[in-house]
Formats: structure tokens, C-alpha cells, sequence
């Protein structure tokens, strides 16, 4: 029993030291390349904004805005959809729903 034991805790031993061994390795690596590319010197490229249609350049603007206020540094904003629109998974979702309370009885 006792020999059990002891195996059970220098396994656990082990796999602990190795684990943050490997935490230890990782944050010194991210501390490096950090420190390789600072911030100010990565070239920002301008993108251009999507333009949905029937939006007003002005509303554009202000939800780039608020994007870079929130976030904070540059961000690329990939689409903006009205309230409303609904994409093929949310229909489905949907439909999923219409299905399960189709099968129940109401009483």
C-alpha cells in the first residue's frame, strides 16, 4: 500500500514540475517576442470600411469609433448587418425551435 503511494505522488510530482516548467517556458517566450515588435512600429495599413447598403457614412464613422474607444489600438471591422437580418445558422436555430413546439400537445 505504501509502495503505492509513493509511486502516486512522485507520478503527481512529476507531472506538476513539467507542467510549469512548460508555463515558465511559454511566458518567457511571449515576454521575448513582445519585446522583439513593440507596438509603435507595426505599420498600420489603412483598410477600407464596408460599406453596407443604406447606411450613412456619419453612423459608419461613429461605430469605427466607438470600436477604437472600446478596444482600444487598431481593429478591423469585418461586417456590420442591420438589427434584424438573420444569418443561415440563426434560421435554422429557428426552425429547430418551430419543430420541437409543433410536437408537443397543448392540453
Amino acid at each position: 500500500m505504501s509502495e503505492s503511494l509513493v509511486f502516486q505522488f512522485t507520478g503527481l510530482v512529476i507531472v506538476l514540475t513539467v507542467l510549469g516548467g512548460l508555463w515558465i517556458g511559454l511566458e518567457l517566450s511571449g515576454i521575448y517576442f513582445r519585446s522583439r515588435i513593440p507596438l509603435a512600429e507595426k505599420p498600420v495599413a489603412p483598410v477600407p470600411l464596408p460599406q453596407p447598403e443604406g447606411l450613412d457614412p456619419v453612423v459608419l464613422a461613429l461605430i469605427a469609433t466607438a470600436v477604437h474607444v472600446t478596444l482600444g489600438g487598431s481593429h478591423r471591422i469585418l461586417s456590420i448587418k442591420p438589427p434584424g437580418s438573420r444569418t443561415e445558422s440563426q434560421i435554422w436555430s429557428v426552425e429547430g425551435r418551430r419543430e420541437v413546439f409543433a410536437s408537443h400537445r397543448t392540453r
